[in-house]
């Protein structure tokens, strides 16, 4: 009898041994998925933001090439004028023929200012002919010369 008391005491251990042993290994399973999940989340949300930062780089990478082409196009035509300007002595020009220097720059005075509005995005004005007929310069007093 007392062999089958220890026997049913033994039992009654391990089963309630085994019995703790699934309800720890529930809540720790419920606790893993739950992690799990939380994870998934947060890895979907890396994922995405993964995703845009490669679109931005992209767009970037894109613009930059956009830029440099520009530079590019810029460097060659500041050597194309630095080039016409080493050709031509302007001073030389200048003192044989000021009248046409002086219409030509403000011609491209003019033009420069129109393509600087229009860049801008306002109308540009209509082109200012200049006067063929030379202003009367004032001395000091106010009189015409």
């Amino acid at each position: 009898m007392r062999l089958t008391i220890i026997l049913v005491f033994v039992l009654a251990l391990l089963g309630y041994g085994g019995w703790s042993y699934y309800k720890d290994t529930q809540t720790r399973i419920m606790a893993l998925q739950d992690t799990n999940a939380k994870l998934n989340v947060a890895v979907d949300e890396q994922k995405q933001a993964i995703d845009t930062l490669n679109k931005h780089a992209d767009e970037q990478a894109a613009q930059l090439q956009e830029l440099q082409t520009g530079l590019n196009q810029a460097n060659n035509d500041k050597q194309q004028l630095e080039k016409t300007l080493r050709d031509h002595d302007l001073a030389a020009l200048a003192r044989n023929n000021p009248k046409l220097l002086e219409d030509k720059m403000n011609r491209a005075t003019n033009r420069t200012w129109r393509d600087l509005e229009t860049t801008t995005g306002a109308v540009p004005l209509p082109p200012v002919k200049p006067s063929s007929k030379p202003k009367k310069q004032e001395d000091a007093n106010g009189t015409a010369q």
